[in-house]
């Protein structure tokens, strides 16, 4: 497992202020990777990926986790939106503890993706917020036990900045 050390922030209770009036970070938001942000059918990214992480990195702390696959470190250096991240984790399996490490402090936190079995189960596991897009591979696919039900569902990432202004 490659992981990009984070900045560690205090541990204490964050709140959201008002732009412009200075403000620390809100809520914890881990995305999944392939078929979640990036389309490895056309190669690039969703419709509205670029938009919405530009906007979310300004009061969220956005991670980025992804299975190791042949290409994706390149891929998102081609893309250039690492920087978005506060930390990448490029692994061989999704665990709890690599979530729990990413949503540990008192943030909210909020897991995005499209696999019910991979981060929809384990953000639920942990009792954090989540979010299955409904496209790719997956996207037809129907839970085959209520730990894989998501929190929401949308078929369109530009739909996540309503989901997550509900929490604010």
């Amino acid at each position: 497992m490659c992981v990009v050390s984070p900045v560690q922030l205090p541990s204490h209770n964050y709140r959201l202020r008002p732009r412009g009036v200075g403000f620390l970070f809100f809520m914890k938001i881990i995305f999944d990777y392939n078929q979640t942000l990036f389309d490895p059918d056309s190669r690039s990214l969703y419709p509205g990926v670029l938009d919405m992480l530009a906007d979310l990195t300004q009061t969220h702390e956005l991670f980025l986790v992804s299975r190791n696959g042949p290409e994706r470190r390149a891929q998102l250096s081609r893309l250039g939106i690492e920087t978005y991240f506060r930390s990448i984790s490029f692994v061989d399996e999704k665990t709890p503890e690599l979530f729990t490490h990413i949503s540990k402090n008192e943030n909210p936190a909020i897991v995005i993706g499209d696999s019910m079995r991979d981060e929809i189960t384990i953000g639920n596991m942990l009792g954090l917020i989540t979010v299955r897009i409904k496209q790719g591979k997956f996207a037809s696919e129907t839970p085959t036990h209520p730990i894989q039900i998501a929190t929401h569902e949308i078929s369109d990432i530009r739909n996540i900045k309503s989901i997550i202004a509900h929490y604010e």
